[in-house]
């Protein structure tokens, strides 16, 4: 094999580009074959819409953009926080990226071959300019609907005000604010909030997290010994690194259906907000229908055209790859992951996929462990890294 083939196959921002290519390809392929087909139908456009004011038309284009974007973000390809980062563009591009590439050069081929004269552009100037504006204002109230949608479902995090006020109190010098703090049994939020020395402890977690080499923690301690707390101040530490991603699961009464589905629903949630998921948004599906012994359909056109596999396995080791060439890391929080839950869950469902997690340079996780569950230690022996709360 050729040494250029094969760092191409080891690169996975050189695989992507070359399926994007390749996409792009067989789009202007299609495109030159259906041209007559296409030519009909836009006449057919023109003719349907030539009675049309021009605020419903433009209307009409804002809402079809909003349709699509939407679906776009429905499947993991688009999201605001990515779609203006060059850099996230250039290193793991889109699919939708190679339909933009297939439009540009079907237009310069067609202007040089004089099927659309510069002249008819210059004339209708001002109509193309309303166009891009009616699609982007689809584009952003698509955005708009799916943060509202997200923002709905989320609980809200406590205000900075709340920190200062904290970092100022000193209780241990006011009865009642004492009092106060021994009857509150929510977890701190705040490194200065901390009384009982967590705070070395997470940064030693920290490190191992941000380390070279991706690493599983364990948090092992009774109920009510701070692990959560712990896990607040950790994930306070890593919140400004952009390179980041954070997934949060609090298993806490999650005892239906899959608990492995769930988490990497959440955690694909979390990472198609910074880059394009597409091709593994139906892995947690595939995951469920793996471990309980149904077989997926596959075979479709699309799942084809974007690469989609259906081996929940092969589609791990895509998500690490999207981590990998979009220059982030994975971290995931799980909670209470030994309480009401299935026996079967701890001992069968956790561990076979936290071990594959495991292999997997651009994930890791800290899961928080307590010590009255009969599997707990089969959890205890996935991890690296191992801290003990008292």
């Amino acid at each position: 094999m050729p040494k250029l083939l094969q760092n191409i196959i080891r690169n996975p921002i050189a695989r992507r580009w070359v399926d994007i290519i390749l996409l792009s390809i067989f789009t202007i392929i299609l495109t030159s074959i259906f041209k007559p087909q296409l030519y009909i139908f836009s006449l057919w456009i023109k003719q349907f819409t030539s009675h049309w004011s021009t605020l419903l038309t433009f209307s009409t284009i804002a809402l079809v953009s909003c349709i699509l974007s939407l679906i776009l973000i429905h499947i993991g390809s688009l999201h605001y926080k990515f779609i203006f980062r060059l850099k996230t563009i250039f290193l793991y591009p889109p699919f939708w990226i190679s339909i933009m590439i297939s439009i540009l050069i079907i237009s310069f081929v067609w202007l040089i071959e004089g099927q659309i004269p510069i002249s008819l552009i210059v004339m209708n100037i001002n109509p193309l300019l309303m166009c891009f504006f009616s699609i982007c204002i689809g584009l952003l109230i698509s955005f708009i609907f799916n943060e509202l949608s997200a923002s709905s479902t989320s609980s809200t995090d406590p205000v900075e005000e709340n920190y200062l006020q904290i970092e100022n109190k000193d209780i241990f010098g006011k009865d009642d604010a004492l009092l106060s703090w021994i009857k509150k049994e929510t977890p701190i939020r705040y490194p200065s909030e901390d009384l009982f020395g967590h705070t070395i402890i997470a940064n030693r977690i920290t490190r191992n997290l941000l380390g070279a080499n991706s690493s599983s923690i364990g948090v092992v301690g009774p109920y009510g010994c701070g692990k959560s707390s712990l896990l607040n101040i950790i994930e306070r530490a890593i919140l400004h690194r952009k390179d980041i991603i954070i997934c949060r699961v609090d298993t806490w009464g999650r005892n239906t259906g899959s608990i492995a589905q769930k988490i990497l629903t959440m955690a694909i949630d979390k990472v198609k907000e910074h880059t394009d998921c597409a091709s593994i948004i139906s892995l947690p599906e595939n995951y469920r229908k793996a471990i309980s012994g149904t077989e997926s359909l596959g075979g479709s056109i699309f799942s084809a055209i974007l690469q989609v596999s259906h081996d929940p396995l092969i589609q791990l080791s895509k998500l690490n790859d999207i981590l990998l060439a979009s220059r982030f890391r994975l971290v995931i929080f799980l909670e209470d992951i030994d309480r009401n839950t299935d026996d079967s869950v701890i001992r069968d469902e956790m561990p076979a996929l936290l071990d594959r997690l495991r292999e997997f340079k651009q994930i890791s996780f800290v899961l928080t462990i307590g010590t009255t569950h009969k599997y707990s230690d089969i959890l205890i022996r996935i991890c690296d890294h191992i801290e003990a709360l008292a």
